[in-house]
Parts: structure tokens; sequence; C-alpha cells
């Protein structure tokens, strides 16, 4: 599910700007129009697919924008939807790719996208050191898992060893794949111990984002078991 911290950043990050209809947007229902952008923008955090299906109610009819993950509904902006108001017909999935063509959907979720990757970059690493919780110490089994040749892990690791510290824009550009790709593979060898946060840097958007490199135990085992990644490694997809 969504972590509730980043649900309040978006919701405070919508404006006027973000909204499809901004000429009626105002702070008392910051939701209005803005289911669009924000499930393309669950999306990049968190995978699944982008839902749609039309809303119809006394002088409102539009298209409702929300998100599917692992089977569960995310729906944060689901506050626009006017009282007494009915879904229509059934839902259908959208690719983002047919979203991002349309140029004012664009806009307005990379104004989004700017603004809430700004706002978590900088609670990461406003908080201070000593609030922040110690991590429990990886299992060195996790270490023991090695990705498969020709996985997205794999191309991420061997591209990390020589570039140095990247950001997930740079993964996804580097190694010609979509970002919520690069995000959801960067995000399971960060979860199996081989890579850690690094620091904040601008990317070639102009965006706020964490940079990722190599723990020192992910880099040694990276290192000395050449052999045992291409033979004897448990691998994972």
């Amino acid at each position: 599910m969504m972590n509730k911290k980043i649900t309040k950043i978006i919701e405070d990050s919508w404006s006027s700007q973000t909204s499809r209809w901004s000429d009626t947007w105002n702070e008392n229902d910051p939701s209005w129009g803005q289911c669009d952008v924000t499930a393309l923008l669950v999306q990049d955090y968190l995978g699944g697919i982008i839902l749609c299906q039309e809303v119809r109610g006394i002088g409102f009819s539009a298209f409702h924008y929300w998100n599917e993950v692992n089977g569960k509904t995310i729906d944060i902006a689901a506050g626009q939807i006017p009282p007494l108001c009915k879904f229509q017909n059934f839902s259908v999935s959208r690719k983002r790719e047919d979203l991002l063509k349309m140029k004012s959907m664009n806009k307005r979720y990379s104004l989004l996208k700017t603004r809430v990757d700004s706002k978590i970059a900088i609670e990461l690493i406003s908080k201070p050191f000593s609030k922040q919780k110690k991590q429990k110490p990886r299992s060195s089994l996790n270490l023991n898992l090695y990705p498969s040749k020709g996985t997205l892990r794999f191309k991420i690791l061997n591209y990390m060893m020589k570039s140095g510290p990247v950001h997930d824009e740079k993964i996804a550009i580097k190694l010609k794949i979509d970002p919520p790709s690069a995000r959801r593979s960067r995000h399971e060898l960060c979860m199996g111990g081989w890579i850690e946060k690094r620091g904040v840097t601008s990317t070639l958007s102009g965006r706020a984002a964490l940079t990722w490199t190599l723990t020192n135990d992910g880099k040694n085992a990276w290192e000395s078991k050449e052999d045992i990644k291409s033979t004897d490694a448990i691998h994972f997809n």
C-alpha cells in the first residue's frame, strides 16, 4: 500500500497547475482534477496498472483514474468525485505511454512529479540522524542470491560497479529501460543488501533525486565471487 507520508506529500503538491480543471480548482477541494496525473505518479513508485472509468452525476461527467497494485486498489484522488455520482460501464486499463502523449497531461504530470520528488528528497536528507531508525543488519543470505545474467538486476549491478553512484533516471537512460522497471529492480537490490542511498543530486530534467551506490558487502561479494555469478549462485529474476 501507499506510504501515508508519501500520500500526504502528493496531496500537498496538488494545485491548480496540476489539475485538469484548473479554472474551477480551489484549496478546499485539492483532489479536483488530479486523478490522472496522480495515477501516473503512483505507478512510478509502486508499478501496477492504471484503471479508468467514466463517472456521471447531475451536471458532471468525466473519466476517473486510479491504480491497482497486486490486486489492491489505490485511489488517492477519489475525493474529486462529487456526491451521488455513479460509475458507468466497466473500468479499462490505460497505458501510461498513451496518457503521456497528451501534452497537457504530460506537463501537469511532470510538474507534480518534480514537486513530489523534491519534497521526498528533502524529507530524507533533513531528518536528524539521531531520530532515524537503526536498520537491522542485513542477512548475508541475501547476498548469496545473485541476479541471473540478462535480468535487469544483473545489468544494474554491473552498470553501478563501473559508473559509481547513480540515480534512477540515469539508470533508465543508460540501460534503455522504462523508469518504473528501473525503480522496481533498484528497490529489490536495495532490499537485498546490494545497494544503499548515497546522497541527492539533480537529474538531467532538473529534478532532485536520490543517488544509489553498492554497499561494501555488495561490492565485495560482486568483486570476489565472479565465478559464483555464472555457476553456483541461487538465481532470482
